[in-house]
């Protein structure tokens, strides 16, 4: 949808616009000097305005948003950096509290936008709205349970960098799984009932880990897995199930 943009063409970014409208998703674009250059309705009315049309083209940023989200302004902004840098998407979870009085749960990706020439030029955001209460309670024991993000937890809004893998180490999705609820103090026994395995089974993935981490106990796999970020890395397929923990 937005491959050959050019982000100071004016009939290109209206005819951008006339497209994200058509899609329900919360969608917005935002130049390299990470301002509003495109956003669709949806993205206007939970920012406060009116219209895109009263974002595109005024220097409005995330620190313009006219709602209590705005206390949330400097981690988008790290988050559009990160995307700049590493010329790649990543996915995102969000919870605020936005211009139409509610609060919302977003859960979507951010990704760099190139022009004809690949060169990137900006950063998009695509977010579905998932408010319903168990998503809205999973991110808050998330935010709660990771330390580098509780320190960013901010009236009970947050945001944070969703990653299901990692490039030095590859798990199996079983492995990752189980690796996501050791890392919350759970036990081998309480890790086989959520997943529906015997606890040997369970049993043998965690001393796969441990081989994979080159840890020779769970203390030191614990140790390692946080210093290398797995804390924040979510498996895909539990994030699209109901998540006890």
């Amino acid at each position: 949808m937005f491959e050959n943009l050019s982000l100071d063409d004016d009939s290109s970014l209206n005819k951008v616009l006339q497209t994200i409208n058509i899609f329900p998703n919360f969608i917005a674009i935002k130049n390299k000097k990470f301002y509003y250059a495109v956003v669709n309705n949806a993205v206007a009315n939970i920012t406060g305005y009116k219209s895109p049309e009263a974002v595109m083209g005024k220097n409005v940023a995330d620190i313009h948003i006219q709602a209590p989200a705005v206390l949330l302004a400097e981690d988008f902004y790290e988050e559009d950096k990160l995307v700049l840098k590493e010329n790649k998407k990543i996915n995102v979870f969000c919870f605020g509290y936005y211009a139409d009085g509610r609060s919302h749960a977003f859960l979507g990706e951010k990704f760099p936008i190139k022009n004809k020439k690949n060169e990137v030029i900006g950063v998009g955001w695509s977010s579905i709205d998932v408010s319903n209460l168990n998503m809205i309670n999973f991110g808050l024991i998330l935010a709660k349970q990771n330390s580098r993000y509780s320190a960013k937890f901010k009236k009970n809004q947050f945001t944070f960098i969703i990653k299901d893998d990692h490039p030095g180490i590859q798990l199996t999705p079983r492995q990752k799984e189980c690796l996501f609820y050791i890392l919350r103090g759970k036990t081998t026994k309480s890790i086989a009932a959520k997943l529906n395995l015997s606890a040997k089974t369970i049993e043998t993935h965690i001393d796969n880990i441990k081989t994979k981490f080159k840890c020779h106990s769970k203390s030191a796999l614990i140790e390692k897995a946080i210093d290398l970020g797995f804390l924040n890395m979510i498996p895909k397929r539990l994030l699209s199930q109901q998540i006890s923990l």
